[in-house]
């Protein structure tokens, strides 16, 4: 071969492997060659509610992966069996709608193990609870739920919004709640099996619009407990976030941007919600999302005064420091 025939050669080859490295961002605009980048990995745990939202909407947005984070997933059917899963190591975080009360709880029973950052507030204007009875029921009222059967959602803070619902209208005792898969409350509640079913957003909005049951009663928490109510957060276990420093920075990082994203993006958020959750996007369209509060606005006093209404009803045996918990 001659000297000519193997230079074009040569140049061909390098001309590929510069290609090459372009293609998968090796080479930055200053024609530098740039480290790989390496994927941190994180493992988020979810439901299948809108409270949830910053996983999904952190996934297909790729804003997880902009902040160098590759995120994998792992469906609950209970907040309850959610954070089990995070106080034994076998997912990391979840974002967006672990109850505040079951977060005070943990903190209560074992100090120390989770990291909590971001919250959402139930208000009257944006209600995240509900209590339905089906189409036109002959329940009008709280009242008439004495001696009856209300289903609700798993896990022991459903018990007591149960309690704090029904409280001021009959002994707690007096009727029968019954715990199931958020997914088979509307479906009880339509075959008789119970009479009232407190259920989440978007599930209850979406019932009411298909006419399978009315509205008894909403914004339970806010209404029922304490206005503007510390709803929901974002939570992470406190070993991921010692062990795996730099990946819990960048979580935390890429969930402001995700949360703000959300809270400007309504439509585009709905058509990934439609991707995730159990119903079609028409539907999504009667929902109000749930506003993420940034970390920088939580009102630390608001939840103080949610740990101290659950001291007071002898839900937490110890008084918690919120400060303790939370991030900003």
């Amino acid at each position: 071969m001659s000297i000519k025939n193997k230079f074009i050669i040569g140049v061909a080859a390098l001309l590929v492997v510069i290609g090459s490295l372009f293609a998968v961002g090796r080479i930055g605009q200053n024609g530098k060659i740039k480290a790989p980048v390496v994927l941190q990995s994180v493992t988020l745990g979810y439901r299948t509610h809108d409270l949830y939202a910053p996983v999904f909407v952190g996934i297909e947005t790729k804003i997880f992966e902009q902040h160098g984070l590759a995120v994998k997933t792992e469906e609950f059917a209970s907040t309850n069996q959610l954070t089990d899963a995070l106080l034994g190591g076998k997912i990391d975080a979840a974002l967006g709608g672990v109850n505040v009360p079951l977060i005070l709880t943990i903190a209560d029973k074992s100090p120390g193990e989770l990291q909590a950052f971001g919250i959402v507030n139930e208000t009257a204007a944006t209600p995240l609870t509900y209590l339905l009875v089906r189409k036109e029921s002959s329940i009008k009222s709280v009242t008439d739920l004495k001696n009856k059967k209300i289903a609700a959602f798993p896990g022991s803070t459903a018990q007591y919004l149960y309690k704090k619902t029904v409280q001021n209208y009959f002994d707690p005792a007096n009727a029968e709640l019954v715990q199931m898969n958020p997914e088979l409350e509307l479906p009880a509640l339509a075959a008789g099996q119970v009479d009232a079913a407190i259920v989440l957003e978007p599930l209850a909005s979406i019932a009411v619009t298909k006419g399978e049951a009315e509205v008894l009663a909403s914004a339970l928490f806010h209404n029922y407990v304490m206005n503007d109510f510390p709803n929901a957060a974002s939570v992470m276990s406190r070993r991921f976030a010692r062990e795996h420093t730099q990946a819990a920075i960048a979580l935390r990082e890429a969930t402001r941007e995700v949360v703000t994203y959300i809270n400007s993006h309504p439509n585009e958020v709905k058509d990934i919600l439609a991707k995730y959750l159990p119903f079609e996007r028409d539907f999504l369209e009667v929902i109000n999302l749930p506003y993420f509060v940034p970390e920088s606005n939580i009102d630390l006093a608001a939840v103080q005064k949610e740990a101290n209404l659950l001291y007071a009803d002898k839900q937490l045996k110890n008084l918690v420091d919120v400060k303790s918990i939370f991030v900003r």
